[in-house]
């Protein structure tokens, strides 16, 4: 690599860290059926991820780990036969609102792209 900041010279990263190459990925599921409720709730962690290729710790985005909550309704259950094929579901993304970062990159100073803080969706499944 011809790297400007080292003086314009080669450098070799060669054993170095990938760029934006997680040290460890982990994604935890647990379902639970509760009548005509059903419950998932993920556990997501990322590990530490360089932003270059240099392997400094000083350009690095921390690991970071979200927890989601997504609820499922049986309507034809809930309600009565009429509704029977929908579902009503609401899901809590990033539920504990914990701050990360998800992308970056190096250039003279760290630069970082921000996860999404707590959102949720709501909705409707219609099954024919």
């Amino acid at each position: 690599e011809y790297v400007i900041e080292f003086g314009g010279e080669t450098v070799d990263h060669s054993g170095n860290p990938i760029r934006l190459f997680p040290e460890a990925t982990l994604s935890a599921r647990w379902l639970a059926r509760f009548g005509p409720i059903t419950s998932n709730l993920r556990l997501y962690h990322v590990g530490k991820q360089y932003l270059d290729s240099t392997g400094l710790d000083e350009r690095t985005i921390d690991a970071w780990t979200t927890v989601d909550l997504a609820l499922f309704g049986d309507l034809g259950r809930l309600v009565g036969p009429s509704l029977e094929g929908m579902q009503a579901f609401l899901r809590l993304n990033n539920l504990f609102d914990e701050e990360y970062e998800t992308w970056g990159y190096y250039y003279g100073e760290n630069n970082y792209i921000p996860g999404v803080p707590r959102h949720y969706t709501a909705g409707m499944n219609l099954a024919f």
